[in-house]
This record gives C-alpha cells, structure tokens and sequence, in this order.
C-alpha cells in the first residue's frame, strides 16, 4: 500500500511540474506575442499544441500569429480549426474569411463572411462582400497594363519603389552581404533599409546599394519620395533620430516622415517634420506634380476617419 501512494504522489508531482512548465511556457509565448515576435510566438504556441495544453487558445493565437505575418496559408489552416471551437468568438469567422480571401478562395472566403454576419457579426459598406462581382468585372475587362518582376529582387520584403532620373529608390529588408543582420522581432527579417539601383540592372543589389548619406538608421526607413529638382527627399523611418529612440505610452516606436537634402551627392540634413508625433505612425510620403501637397498615411487617432491625410506645404 505505501508503494502504490508513494508512486500515486510521484505522478502527481510529475504532472504538477509538467503543468507548471507549460504554464510557463504559455506566458512566455503570449509575452512574445505582445511585444510583436511573432515568428518566436508562433513556434511556442506550436510547442503548447503538440503538448495538448490549452489547445483550443494557442491554436487562436497561432492563427493569429501567422494572420499578422501576412501567411494566409498557416493562417487559414489552423483558423480552420478554431472555428470549430466551441464557443468561439464570432470575430474568428471573419478572420478566417479574411484567410481563405489571402488565398483566393473567394466562394468559401463569402460564406464564413455571411456566417460571421449570422453570428450577429457586423460588416462594414467597404467590406469584401462584393468581391465575387469585383474578381469576375477584373478578370473579365480588356488588360491595360503589364506586370514584370524586376531582377533585382531579394527573398525579403522589396516595395515602395521610385524611380528618378533613371534611378530606382525602393525599401527593402535584404541587407546582402552583411555579417551580422538586425533583425526585426515581427517577422525574424532584417529592418528596412533604402536601397538605390539602376533602372532595369539586371545585377544583385547588396548593401553597397545603400543610400549614401544620414538617411538610413539601425531601425525601418523607407519608402522614399523626391522632389522634381531631386535636392529633397521625403522618407519614412522609425521615431529615430540623433541616435535616440522615442517610443509611445504604450512603449512602441511610431513611424515619422523626416526631409533630408542632397549635399555634395550625400543625403543629409534630416529633419523631423511637424505633422509627426510620438503617439501615432505617420509615414508613406507622396507629392502632388508641382511638389506643393505632401500625401501620407497616419493612423492619428483624432482623425480616425480619414486614413489617409494632405498636407499643404
């Protein structure tokens, strides 16, 4: 009899220590998850899930983890079982219709959309609703354009290209060719840096494509815009400048639009604008034709409405 209670209390000692260790592995993964670290979130959360513990949230915020690193794929396939879940928060529905939507599976994309709808779900006029009418008006009008992959792109993130004076300017995460890479917690990718290549090269861009000058920082910068007289540039970056970092209430590091000019072939002279804050992002700059009106994007709270904002210079 004391044999069998000594072995009964070893077992429960082992499954209380077991229970422990992925509790603590839980709060180490939803840690990560709130400071952004997504990609080292998601392989916790995995862990959780091949241990059977608290399935059912670490497979919602797997999903999740991959909805926010644009991965439709991983998203739909583990949203797939969350909304199976019972007791499911009605909001997974539409973030599985927006997951089957990322892989076009339009049909099956609009019935999770009505079953959110169903669920007492609300769904906005600008919503994709309609987007069985859109693809087929697309797919059924005359082609007016061509699109082409340029030879220059790397395995990372490369957008917001500008071309000036048969140069392109474009943001990219790429850092080729450098030893030790900074790399950003959301995605386990190298921050953006302003690369500058020749119109149609057909060579590799490597760092030695950098900007040259005080644009670029150890943290995002890009996309860039120009002035037609290319002394001045417009340029997206990180809350970052004089080597400080500044940061919000909430401890994150909001986005600016910053000017520099050309100096003796240099981009130099950065300066902060004063549509900027440290309490919210504001960043994508594009000019009008006479250079007069800047455009950019701002999630500024006090006009929540109007995303997308002008500002007269």
């Amino acid at each position: 009899m004391k044999l069998k209670n000594y072995i009964l209390v070893c077992i429960a000692l082992i499954l209380s220590i077991n229970g422990f260790a992925q509790q603590g592995k839980q709060k180490r993964a939803d840690t990560l998850f709130n400071k952004f670290s997504f990609v080292k979130a998601a392989k916790v959360y995995r862990e959780l899930i091949q241990n059977n513990y608290n399935r059912d949230y670490a497979t919602r915020q797997l999903a999740d983890c991959y909805a926010l690193l644009r991965d439709p794929r991983n998203a739909s396939r583990y949203y797939k079982s969350v909304v199976k879940q019972d007791n499911v928060p009605v909001e997974y529905y539409y973030k599985y219709a927006q997951s089957l939507r990322g892989m076009k599976k339009y049909d099956d994309s609009r019935q999770w959309l009505q079953t959110f709808k169903d669920s007492g779900g609300v769904i906005n006029s600008n919503d994709f609703s309609k987007d069985l009418n859109f693809i087929t008006s697309v797919f059924n009008s005359k082609q007016q354009y061509f699109l082409d992959k340029v030879r220059f792109n790397s395995k990372y993130s490369d957008f917001g290209a500008f071309e000036k004076d048969g140069q392109v300017y474009f943001a990219s995460a790429r850092d080729e060719g450098v030893a030790v890479k900074r790399v950003y917690g959301w995605n386990e990718q190298p921050f953006l840096d302003i690369y500058v290549a020749q119109a149609g090269t057909r060579r590799n861009v490597n760092h030695t494509a950098k900007l040259k000058g005080d644009v670029n920082s150890i943290y995002h910068d890009g996309p860039v815009v120009i002035t037609k007289d290319g002394q001045t540039m417009y340029f997206s970056r990180n809350n970052y400048k004089d080597q400080v970092e500044e940061k919000d209430s909430k401890g994150l590091t909001n986005m600016k639009i910053y000017r520099a000019k050309l100096r003796d072939s240099l981009w130099t002279d950065v300066e902060d604008l004063s549509i900027n804050s440290a309490d919210f992002s504001t960043q994508h700059p594009a000019l009008n034709n006479d250079d007069t009106k800047l455009y950019f994007a701002s999630d500024r709270r006090w006009l929540w409405w109007l995303r997308y904002l002008r500002c007269r210079y």
